[in-house]
C-alpha cells in the first residue's frame, strides 16, 4: 500500500513578524518533522540564496531577476527536499515559499514584467507540490518596522523604506485571496511571543492529525 502524502505547511510573514523565532519554538514540539527555508534548503538553493542576498549588485537587480532565481532555487528545493519528504508521509514546514515571491519580488519592487510571468512560472516549477496550507503572521507594518529597527536589518530588503513595506504587506492579502486555494490560517503575530507559538502549534498539530487520519 502507498503511503499517505505527508504534510506540507508554509509560515509566511512580513520581516518583523517574529517568523524565525516561531519557527526556531517550533522545532522542538515537532521533532519528526523536515524544517527547511527558502530560498534555499538545498546545497543548489542556498548557493542562490548567497547570490541573491550578498553578491556585488543583488541589491539593485530588479524584481524580474530576483523572481527568476528564486524560482530556479525552488525548483530545485522541491524536487530535492519537499517532494521525497512528502513521499514518504512526513511533515514538512517551510519558512517562506510563493507568497513571499509575489509580496516582495512583484509587488514591493513593483514589477510589471512579473506579473504575466508569476503563475505560469509558478505552475511549472512547482506543479502538484502546493502547499497544503499556510499560516500567516500578520503584524501592521509599523509594529513591524519597530521591531526591525530594534534587530537591525539583515538583508537589503529589510532596509527598504514604508511605502515598499506596506505594498509587501497588502500585498500577501492579495495572494492567499487571488493566487493560493488551499487551507490558510492567520495568526496575529502582534501577540506575544508565547502566544504565538502556542497557536502555531495547535494549527499544525490539527491539521497534521487530520492528515495521519486521512481526513
Amino acid at each position: 500500500m502507498a503511503k499517505r502524502r505527508g504534510f506540507f505547511v508554509v509560515i509566511e510573514g512580513t520581516d518583523g513578524s517574529g517568523k524565525s523565532s516561531v519557527i526556531e519554538k517550533l522545532k522542538s514540539r515537532f521533532a519528526e518533522a523536515l524544517f527547511t527555508r527558502e530560498p534555499g534548503g538545498t546545497p543548489f538553493a542556498e548557493a542562490l540564496r548567497g547570490v541573491m542576498f550578498g553578491a556585488p549588485g543583488a541589491q539593485d537587480a530588479d524584481g524580474l531577476t530576483h523572481l527568476l532565481l528564486h524560482y530556479a532555487a525552488r525548483r530545485d528545493h522541491l524536487l530535492k527536499c519537499i517532494a521525497p519528504a512528502l513521499a514518504e508521509g512526513n511533515l514538512v514546514v517551510c519558512d517562506r515559499f510563493a507568497a513571499s515571491s509575489w509580496a516582495y519580488n512583484v509587488r514591493g519592487q513593483e514589477c510589471a514584467a512579473c506579473e504575466g510571468v508569476f503563475a505560469p512560472l509558478h505552475q511549472a516549477a512547482v506543479g502538484q507540490y502546493e502547499p497544503d496550507a499556510y499560516i500567516w503572521l500578520d503584524i501592521p507594518p509599523e509594529v513591524a518596522h519597530e521591531r526591525r529597527r530594534a534587530a537591525g536589518a539583515q538583508n537589503h530588503f529589510d532596509t527598504q523604506d514604508a511605502a515598499f513595506q506596506e505594498r509587501v504587506y497588502e500585498a500577501y492579502t492579495e495572494y492567499f485571496t487571488q493566487h493560493f486555494s488551499g487551507k490558510l490560517v492567520r495568526v496575529d503575530a502582534a501577540q506575544s511571543l508565547a502566544t504565538v507559538v502556542r497557536e502555531v502549534a495547535e494549527r499544525i498539530s490539527r491539521e497534521w492529525e487530520r492528515r495521519k487520519n486521512g481526513l
